[in-house]
């Protein structure tokens, strides 16, 4: 705390004494307070000017407070917050100055600022990159809605809704998926989620205009320390090409007037058609992924 008429210091205590950078108050009396000042604030403006017009509203009755820029007589610069208060001595105005040492947090507020630069500038980078991959990339939470916290922009393209429009939750995955296949999609994931191991399930969604599309969905949880699932990170391609033709095929087979049946590379079957059934009397559930050689 310091006292100021006609715009000089008339007196100070030990803790103005220690801002100041000053050992006793006599060095400071008769000083103008911006002698303890660098000659420009950080905003470029004159220490002197900006103090004469900040100590002219105190003299004209104006309670003022304000950030400032201090210089010790050895160079060193504290950041202090400043409240003038016009105060009456020996008939005459004078100013009353209240300094308080807030370069702490000033540092602190400059590093959270940097911190928060830096994330946004990786947040960024990862959202380009994830915009590089083919078909949609997404980070979600584990809920019903599986709300996004990061997605790619070819969501918009799949869906029909904007990347913006499910972070911001206007809309969410859970609104999309086809009724019929939801409680399949949750339980499949949340069973992949129990076993820690990655999951991948085809779904149908309703894009924006009304129309279905298939996507294929694959990724994996990752875990904190104790194995909880903390965020779920995947993929989903559109497949709907890829199931209509399957829809063509399977449409062939039926209408086909001999039995026939599909196999895998690894000579299992994974599907029969009608003619199969009723000429060998197999049901499909006791044929499919069995060796080709059972009905023969």
């Amino acid at each position: 705390m310091f006292v100021l008429k006609g715009h000089q210091v008339i007196d100070c205590n030990p803790a103005a004494c220690r801002i100041l950078g000053v050992n006793r108050k006599e060095e400071a009396i008769g000083l103008h307070p911006a002698t303890f000042s660098p000659s420009v604030q950080p905003n470029g403006q004159s220490s002197h000017e900006v103090a004469e017009q900040w100590i002219e509203k105190a003299i004209a009755g104006e309670q003022c407070t304000f950030e400032w820029m201090n210089e010790t007589a050895a160079g060193e610069k504290l950041h202090t917050e400043v409240s003038l208060t016009p105060v009456t001595l020996n008939g005459d105005t004078g100013v009353l100055a209240i300094m308080r040492d807030i370069t702490q947090r000033k540092i602190e507020e400059a590093e959270l600022l940097e911190a928060k630069e830096s994330a946004e500038t990786a947040t960024r980078a990862n959202q380009a990159l994830l915009n590089t991959i083919p078909g949609v990339t997404y980070s979600c939470l584990m809920d019903k809605d599986w709300t996004m916290k990061q997605l790619s922009e070819e969501v918009e393209e799949l869906t029909g809704y904007s990347r913006e429009a499910f972070l911001s939750n206007d809309v969410t995955f859970g609104q999309i998926i086809h009724p019929d296949d939801a409680e399949y999609v949750f339980a499949k994931i949340q069973k992949h989620l129990q076993q820690k191991d990655a999951y991948s399930v085809e779904y149908r969604i309703i894009r924006k205009d009304g129309s279905e599309r298939w996507a294929y969905g694959k990724g994996q949880a990752v875990y904190d320390k104790d194995g909880t699932p903390l965020i779920l990170h995947g993929t989903l391609l559109d497949i709907t090409q890829r199931k209509q033709e399957e829809d063509r095929y399977q449409g062939l087979l039926e209408s086909a007037p001999d039995a026939m049946l599909v196999v895998d590379q690894k000579h299992r079957i994974v599907y029969i058609n009608n003619q199969t059934q009723t000429l060998f009397g197999y049901q499909a559930n006791e044929l499919i992924v069995n060796p080709v050689a059972v009905p023969i």
